[in-house]
C-alpha cells in the first residue's frame, strides 16, 4: 500500500485541497490480491486503490469511460510483419502506466483508507489522473423470457474467453454474441456460453499459426446479410484484414 501510494506521489497524481461545496466526492477503496507463478505459490502481495465509481451517474459526473490498450487486430498484424520481416520482440511490463494519463476534468475522491491526513482529515484528493470502471447497459433489446442467472458469473466467464480470443478469433463472434446480454443473462445465454467453453475444450489444439512463407500482401474480405440479428431484424455487415 506505501508503494502504490508512493507511485501517486512520483507522478504527482493527486493534491489534498479542502472538500469543495456542491462537489461529488468518489469514494476509494483497496484491493488486495496475491500474485501466484505457474505452480501456485505465492510470489508477492499487490495492493491496488480503485475509485467507486459506480457512484457517478453518466451524463451528470462523466460522459465516457475507456481504457486506452492496444487493440488485438494491432498485435496479430504486428505478429505477422515481425514473422516476414524477421524481427526480434522483447517483452516488458511499465508499472502504473495509467498515473501519466491527463484529465481535463477536476475530479475529487476520499483520501484512501488508513492513510488519511492526520492535520487534514476533511480534506480530499483531486485528482488529475482517474480509471473510472463502468457498467454499461445493453443496446439491445433483451430477451426477457426465462429464469435469470447470476449476472456477475456470466460477466467473468465473458471477460475470460474474451482474453482468449486474442489466439482464437474463431470464438469472437460467439461471444460478441453472448456479451450483448451482460445486463439481464438467462439461462438460455449461459448454456451458449458453456456450448462454447466445451467448444474450446475439445479443440484445444486450435489457435493462430505465423509463417514466414505465408503471402506479406494485406487482403481484405467483407460480407453482409440481410435482415440476420433475431433480436431487431436489422441488417448486419463486417469485414476482416489478412496479414500473413
Amino acid at each position: 500500500m506505501h508503494d502504490k501510494l508512493l507511485q501517486f506521489q512520483r507522478n504527482d497524481v493527486w493534491t489534498l485541497v479542502s472538500r469543495p461545496e456542491g462537489e461529488h466526492i468518489i469514494g476509494t477503496k483497496w484491493i488486495f490480491r496475491n500474485k501466484t507463478d505457474e505452480e501456485g505459490n505465492v510470489i508477492w502481495n499487490k495492493a491496488r486503490l480503485v475509485a467507486q465509481g459506480y457512484s457517478q451517474m453518466e451524463g451528470v459526473d462523466y460522459d465516457e469511460t475507456f481504457a486506452l490498450v492496444a487493440r488485438m487486430e494491432s498485435i496479430r498484424i504486428l505478429l505477422a510483419l515481425a514473422c516476414q520481416l524477421k524481427f526480434k520482440f522483447y517483452q516488458m511490463d511499465v508499472k502504473t502506466a495509467f498515473l501519466n494519463g491527463f484529465l481535463k476534468e477536476d475530479i475529487y475522491v476520499e483520501q484512501p483508507k488508513g492513510f488519511i491526513d492526520p492535520h487534514f482529515p476533511d480534506h480530499v484528493p483531486q485528482e488529475s489522473t482517474l480509471w473510472v470502471k463502468a457498467s454499461p447497459q445493453s443496446l439491445i433489446r433483451q430477451k426477457d423470457s426465462g429464469r435469470n442467472v447470476d449476472p456477475s458469473l456470466y460477466r467473468s466467464m465473458i471477460g475470460s474467453l474474451l482474453y482468449l480470443t486474442a489466439s482464437r478469433p474463431d470464438i469472437s463472434y460467439s461471444i460478441g454474441v453472448c456479451a450483448r446480454y451482460q445486463a439481464n443473462p438467462k439461462e438460455s445465454h449461459m448454456t451458449a456460453l458453456k456450448r462454447i467453453i466445451k467448444y474450446v475444450k475439445t479443440t484445444a489444439e486450435f489457435g493462430v499459426w505465423y509463417s514466414k512463407d505465408t503471402s506479406d500482401v494485406l487482403a481484405r474480405y467483407s460480407d453482409a446479410d440481410w435482415a440476420g440479428n433475431a433480436d431487431d431484424r436489422k441488417s448486419t455487415s463486417g469485414g476482416c484484414f489478412l496479414c500473413g
